[in-house]
């Protein structure tokens, strides 16, 4: 994420983002399977409700952070300033519980 906005080159921000799509695949399974396992059985419909929404309202965000960055700063401030947002993320996912039953 953040190395694809230094970089001027067209190939070099498509491998990264190549690369970096390939291991996103990677993330959502388990992300699905865990907001399912971890909540309640009375509160799992909820919880995996909250997932779905969630993607749409990173959607908005991304739309938001694109209309205050590009025009300023381009594409490599837009490739910036959502991966700085985003990248809590990834904190939760190494601070997360790998599976509540095993």
């Amino acid at each position: 994420g953040i190395l694809s906005s230094f970089d001027k080159g067209y190939w070099y921000f498509f491998v990264l983002k190549l690369f970096m799509g390939a291991f996103q695949g990677l993330g959502v399974a388990p992300a699905v399977v865990l907001s399912g396992e971890i909540p309640p059985m009375k509160y799992r419909a909820l919880a995996l409700s909250g997932y779905s929404l969630a993607f749409g309202v990173g959607v908005l965000i991304t739309g938001a952070i694109a209309y205050f960055t590009l025009e300023r700063y381009g594409w490599e401030g837009f490739v910036l300033a959502t991966t700085l947002v985003f990248s809590p993320s990834i904190l939760f996912l190494a601070l997360a519980d790998e599976s509540p039953r095993y």
